[in-house]
């Protein structure tokens, strides 16, 4: 063994046997990938793993892990695939961060959205927006509105609209008064 390899396995933790995941102890990057400086060069240490065992990564493959361990240099959790293999194994298991429709976290977390009179640039209040759906209900002008409550017309558009404060009382509920 070399000296850059024995340099490599220095930094690994085998102690869970060989099955296990050999989590990588030295430097890591933001997204909890090992980072070991070979050749002059900054790799990646679960490609460097991989490497040392087949000697090569064709080009423009990526090297995936199946244990889902970002930090995991175990050669045989390791495999080759394309960028759309990486992609597709990603979503199989559920970590996609680019949640849309029903995934999303406005969707499964709505309590954490900041809306309404707790968001700090927040110029109208939820009885104010119930005034405001009163005052369309009669036949006020956008503009006179507006001019009223110290807002644009786009805001009182948007309100009337339903685009902003949809969580606020209800137009219908408004209207049946």
């Amino acid at each position: 063994m070399n000296d850059e390899n024995f340099r490599f396995w220095s930094k690994v933790d085998k102690s869970g046997g060989e099955d296990a995941c050999w989590n990588w102890c030295a430097k890591v990057d933001r997204d909890g990938y090992g980072r070991f400086w070979a050749d002059r060069k900054q790799r990646g240490a679960h490609r460097y793993s991989y490497m040392l065992v087949h000697k090569s990564i064709p080009v423009g493959m990526f090297v995936c892990h199946h244990c889902d361990n970002t930090s995991c240099v175990n050669p045989r959790h390791l495999f080759l695939g394309t960028a759309q293999d990486n992609r597709n194994d990603m979503m199989m298991k559920g970590r996609d961060r680019s949640a849309s429709g029903d995934a999303h976290g406005s969707r499964t977390h709505p309590e954490l959205i900041v809306r309404g009179e707790r968001c700090g640039s927040a110029k109208l209040s939820e009885l104010d927006v119930v005034k405001i759906r009163k005052m369309l209900g009669n036949g006020n002008t956008k503009a006179c509105i507006a001019r009223k409550f110290r807002v644009s017309r786009a805001c009182i558009r948007k309100i009337s609209d339903g685009r902003t404060w949809v969580h606020a009382v209800p137009p219908s509920f408004v209207d049946s008064k």
